[in-house]
């Protein structure tokens, strides 16, 4: 199969910034359907070490591209990817520090 035309920086930023929040409300609809988000939780999830545990599942699912990128050698594509975590970790950084 044919990727040349996912080999782009601005793909894997992408799908590295989408994929992890896919991944997550999938997750959520399986285990916690019958969980309604408060408030007080987002407050919690921002507060507390549980954005630190959501985060860490947000960049395991992107070792998934990752890792395909690094196989198929789309190196733009994989930079891309790396592009996303970093923002994620900007995130992060922002809502725990500020």
């Amino acid at each position: 199969m044919e990727f040349s035309k996912w080999n782009r920086t601005w793909i894997g930023l992408l799908l590295g910034l989408i994929f992890p929040i896919l991944a997550f409300s999938i997750y959520w609809l399986i285990f916690q359907r019958d969980v309604e988000i408060s408030q007080d939780d987002v407050r919690y999830l921002i507060n507390k070490e549980m954005m630190m545990n959501v985060f860490k599942m947000c960049c395991g699912v992107d070792l998934i591209l990752f890792y395909f990128g690094l196989n198929k050698r789309m190196t733009p594509f994989t930079k891309g990817v790396i592009g996303s975590v970093l923002i994620y970790a900007l995130i992060l950084a922002y809502l725990t520090f500020f």
